[in-house]
């Protein structure tokens, strides 16, 4: 009987012993910053409730923080990151001050010991902790921080006393704090060259950026309010451009905020400016730095407007694209597989896909080349569309006439032989009505492009790597910057309307589908290009005819009795 007692008795002493060798330990060696006492004083005096709550403000605050950093780098890409270009060093968890023995009297010849030890420490051993003061005045928030162990920095201005910017709450005061503690622990730990504003700026952002992401995926998007406060953070973080030590990432950050608006409310300004800031951070990055000066513009064009190998979905996609594309992956998976190189006697002349039931569609000039090339010496050779590339083991045979073509249009619709809708099912092409509707969405080419000697030979070596000369199916995403009549560049002098992309296609692209990523529909098919320098490629789709429209529905619905005609016209049936 007595033996149990005994034993609850050891163990509650063991317990004591291991607080006390704790208590040690850290009085000697604990390093850590401790978050304690905010005073919060408002119009109506102290608030003892709301100032208990602030310091555990500021510590789920700094935890968020890492956490979102932590989750922005590895967001980068599938694989992991290849570079630590904002991996703040130093940056751990912040704690509350701990209070072992809170509740637990011990007395000695009544003397309380848990008070005594209590008073020495907070006295004499000056724990590592962060203290302030916090005035609310109506629609903003003041705070002063005390820490009198903070990190000495031989460049930095003494950090033992801090002032925090105005901020609207107390919730955005204690975010302020938390990366205030980040930057000094990081900066204390490593030759950290970013200034602290730009630090707190872009996790104030990056905060932004998670909490309206969801609401942006929605069909109903931002508000004007929620777009506001996007505005406000693109412009705040655009201030450090000037800086002599930029983070990178605040790029690519602020390129994200700018995809958080709605389609219909973006401006063309900031479609580009999205565009220029995604090139930019590719410019940054280590595997490109390493290149000779002269390789770098083209490596990062090519990074920035990529051409994505499809097996059968994207792969490998490029970080700065990884985000956009993701929601698209399964349409577009689909689309490709009713893409097709158009091919006679195993030489590529350029792209198709099936819009009905033994029809395809493509570029007049691509079929009329092909038509050509089949005509040889020694017989026709069979016009063939392989989806596999050069590989034409499951490919149809397109017939020799035309269903569709249009004066004026590069649009036109032939026939195929062997076609099985359930292997190859139709893409679906969207209205012919509208086009301004399309400006400044993303958009992509689905096609096979090669190496192509009107563009500089470096930009064609990074865009497609080792497989320039190897027909092999390719996603090349971008945005439709226009939509009218001979585009920014003139390349038309009448009024053809035309959609300008700011997508790197190359030989082998013409009649590949342009897709709207937003609807998964085709809206028009390549067509031509221009190279612009360090601006890079510009590439042109002619839209859908509405009359082709309307022979693709007939032919879905089972009618076949459209007659054939020569690209040269069209028949009057179908003007």
């Amino acid at each position: 009987m007595i033996l149990v007692p005994k034993l609850l008795y050891s163990l509650i002493l063991l317990l004591l012993a291991g607080i006390f060798f704790l208590e040690l330990w850290t009085v000697w060696f604990d390093k850590r910053v401790y978050i304690g006492k905010f005073e919060v004083v408002s119009e109506t005096g102290a608030d003892e409730a709301v100032s208990a709550q602030f310091a555990k403000r500021v510590v789920a605050a700094h935890t968020i923080q890492v956490q979102q950093f932590k989750h922005y780098q590895k967001a980068r890409s599938a694989d992991a990151p290849s570079d630590s270009t904002f991996v703040l060093p130093g940056m751990v968890n912040l704690r509350l001050p701990q209070e072992l023995l809170s509740g637990v009297d011990l007395t000695v010849q009544n003397v309380n010991i848990r008070q005594l030890l209590t008073v020495m420490r907070r006295a004499f051993l000056a724990p590592n902790e962060v203290t302030g003061n916090v005035a609310v005045r109506g629609s903003y928030v003041l705070a002063a921080v005390d820490w009198p162990r903070a990190p000495r920095l031989n460049t930095a201005p003494d950090l033992t006393k801090f002032l925090v910017p105005t901020q609207p709450n107390s919730e955005a005061a204690a975010s302020y704090i938390a990366c205030w503690v980040s930057w000094a622990q990081a900066a204390a730990s490593a030759d950290l060259k970013y200034p602290m504003l730009q630090l707190c700026d872009f996790s104030v952002a990056l905060g932004d950026l998670y909490a309206l992401s969801e609401k942006a995926s929605t069909r109903t998007g931002l508000d004007a309010g929620e777009a506001e406060v996007v505005r406000r953070r693109v412009a705040q973080l655009k201030t450090h451009y000037s800086s002599q030590a930029l983070l990178p990432e605040v790029y690519r950050l602020r390129a994200d905020l700018l995809d958080l608006l709605p389609e219909k409310d973006r401006k063309l300004a900031e479609v580009a400016e999205a565009q220029e800031d995604r090139l930019r951070y590719s410019m940054l990055q280590p595997e490109i730095q390493k290149l000779p000066a002269e390789e770098r513009s083209y490596a990062a064009l090519a990074r920035a407007r990529p051409a994505i190998v499809m097996d059968p979905g994207p792969k490998d996609v490029p970080e700065n694209w990884a985000r956009v594309l993701e929601p698209y992956q399964e349409a577009l998976t689909s689309a490709a597989d009713s893409v097709g190189l158009v091919t006679v006697g195993g030489q590529p002349c350029g792209t198709a896909f099936v819009v009905a039931p033994g029809v395809i569609a493509s570029a007049g000039y691509v079929l009329d080349l092909a038509r050509r090339m089949s005509k040889g010496p020694d017989g026709s050779t069979p016009v063939m569309l392989c989806f596999k590339g050069r590989d034409c083991s499951e490919g149809l045979q397109i017939g020799t006439g035309t269903i569709f073509s249009q004066l004026g249009s590069n649009f036109v619709l032939a026939p195929v032989s062997g076609h099985d809708p359930a292997i190859h099912p139709p893409i679906e092409l969207g209205p012919s009505v509208d086009f301004a509707r399309y400006i400044n969405q993303y958009a992509a080419f689905i096609g096979f492009p090669s190496h192509d000697a009107r563009m500089p030979g470096e930009f064609m070596k990074h865009l497609l790597g080792n497989q320039g000369t190897v027909p092999v199916k390719r996603l090349l995403p971008g945005r439709v910057l226009a939509a009218g009549p001979g585009g920014p560049f003139g390349v038309e002098a009448n009024d053809k309307i035309l959609f300008t992309t700011d997508i790197s296609t190359s030989g082998g692209t013409g009649g590949a589908p342009l897709i709207d990523l937003a609807t998964g529909r085709v809206i028009g098919i390549s067509s031509r290009g221009i190279w612009k320098g360090s601006r890079g490629k510009f590439s042109y789709a002619d839209p859908t005819p509405k009359a082709a429209l309307d022979v693709i529905q007939r032919r879905k619905s089972g009618g076949s009795s459209d007659p054939a005609i020569t690209s040269a016209g069209a028949s009057s049936a179908l003007q």
